[in-house]
């Protein structure tokens, strides 16, 4: 489906670079270590062409994030908070891998407490993605979510060409 492109997953590259989970950095380092890490993995990535990059949702908090993102389409995949609390507190492995969700500041909150949390803290960012697909059917599948992706980030491309840089004469 990808076709020449290339998945790159920030997650995945700074567990990979580090040697440690997402969860042993926040818990060693704390969060401010794991986004400046976050941030220079963007940086570095951002160089390539021809990615499909996935992202933290936590990306989008630094403003430095906004000009590495903005060298393609951003797309916000946007959940209805049902399905996003589901998927991911759907297993223990899973939720123990979000730092956010496992806070201890916030013990007294639910998991599914702190995912409204966060999404309404990050919304007017996620807002500023070229492109939002909303996700409402619980039982679409990741590859159906994925076909609906490309089909709107095709649309979105020949709705908005890359601008070409001025002819020199």
């Amino acid at each position: 489906m990808l076709g020449s492109y290339t998945f790159v997953d920030t997650d995945t590259m700074i567990e990979t670079v580090t040697n440690r989970t997402i969860s042993e950095i926040f818990s060693q380092d704390g969060e401010d270590s794991f986004r400046d890490a976050e941030s220079s993995v963007l940086e570095q990535i951002a160089a390539f062409v021809r990615l499909v990059v996935a992202t933290g949702g936590g990306i989008v908090l630094k403003q430095r994030n906004w000009a590495s993102l903005r060298n393609g389409v951003v797309v916000w995949i946007n959940p209805s908070i049902d399905i996003l609390q589901k998927r991911l507190t759907s297993d223990q492995a899973n939720l123990d891998s979000r730092p956010l969700l496992k806070d201890e500041e916030k013990d007294d909150a639910s998991p599914a407490q702190k995912i409204e949390h966060i999404l309404e803290n990050r919304r007017s960012l996620y807002e500023q993605a070229d492109l939002s697909l909303s996700v409402t059917d619980p039982e679409e599948t990741p590859i159906q979510t994925a076909e609906r992706l490309v089909s709107h980030v095709l649309r979105f491309l020949a709705d908005n060409p890359p601008k070409r840089p001025p002819s020199s004469s």
